[in-house]
């Protein structure tokens, strides 16, 4: 009875106009408010943050579980589809935690954001959801945006180290394997119409800490940190990115990706004031002219959406 009062609930939850459109932005925040804690942590190896991550994450989504008494493997005819999920979820968080290891922030936030391309693409050929002039003309809009905001070294610069050319290479590909890997988890996160948000989460950050725990221990040391800063940010940044992964998770059940993917573009736009507030970043014409595109692409698919 009550899993049937709580599948009722979230019928009616569906129904809130924009819904999916406010928690894509809303969770675009989250995973911009948890790389900013990334970037500011020192001491801590990426696997080590991923491992920390992922073990908060769990331990909190399975409070969720057990008290909405949901099953943890799902509901039956979508355990598969969950299991993948999970496997990419949890990839894609470790290469984007490397990736903006490896990369500058603005570099590494251009990589990430592009994946509304190959989400749209998908969510097409996958899902059979439209992708019209209109959805084209929002994307291009906002990928431009992207561009010239963060105005990436690696279109429009050259490397100014010879010796970090390796990494950073490394990081591009890491960033834009995410970004495809991205793309086939919303996909997917689509078709788990049944299986709680809660558990889908629960599952990624599982296999997230298997990925982790296995980087760790292959390529890296343990490093103990005294509590302080780094222990602060660290713990916040997996509340934060727990809060990233609920919300997309949400919108992607009750919202097309592709929408979903543009409102989640705002991030850049929280990066971009974290740079002149919070990393002493002096703003350009280019990165306000990339910003006010971003904004009326996110604008014209909520408009899109209400009518």
């Amino acid at each position: 009875m009550k899993t049937s009062d709580q599948i009722l609930s979230f019928k009616k939850f569906k129904t809130v106009p924009r819904i999916g459109i406010i928690l894509g932005m809303t969770s675009g925040f989250m995973y911009s408010l948890a790389i900013l804690n990334l970037k500011l942590v020192s001491e801590i190896s990426p696997a080590q943050f991923l491992v920390t991550q992922a073990i908060i994450q769990w331990g909190i989504y399975n409070v969720f579980i057990i008290y909405s008494k949901a099953n943890y493997f799902g509901e039956e005819g979508e355990r598969i589809i969950l299991f993948f999920r999970a496997i990419f979820g949890g990839i894609v968080k470790a290469l984007m935690i490397y990736c903006f290891h490896w990369l500058p922030l603005a570099d590494a936030y251009t990589i990430y954001s592009s994946s509304p391309v190959f989400i749209s693409l998908l969510a097409y050929l996958v899902l059979r959801e439209p992708c019209g002039a209109y959805n084209i003309f929002v994307l291009m809009l906002a990928m431009t945006g992207i561009i010239l905001i963060i105005k990436p070294t690696f279109i429009i610069g050259t490397f100014q180290n010879i010796h970090d050319v390796d990494n950073r290479w490394i990081g591009i590909t890491v960033g834009f394997s995410a970004c495809l890997l991205k793309a086939c988890c919303y996909t997917m996160a689509r078709k788990l119409q049944k299986t709680p948000p809660q558990v889908v989460a629960a599952m990624m950050s599982a296999f997230s800490l298997v990925v982790g725990t296995f980087l760790l221990f292959l390529f890296e040391e343990i490093q103990i940190s005294s509590c302080g800063k780094n222990s602060v940010l660290v713990v916040s940044s997996g509340i934060f990115m727990m809060l990233n992964q609920l919300f997309t998770t949400i919108a992607l059940q009750v919202e097309n990706a592709g929408p979903v993917s543009v409102a989640q573009t705002l991030n850049i736009i929280t990066a971009f004031l974290f740079d002149i507030f919070l990393l002493n970043t002096i703003a350009t014409w280019y990165s306000i002219f990339g910003a006010v595109l971003i904004l009326v692409g996110v604008l014209l698919t909520t408009l899109r959406k209400a009518n």
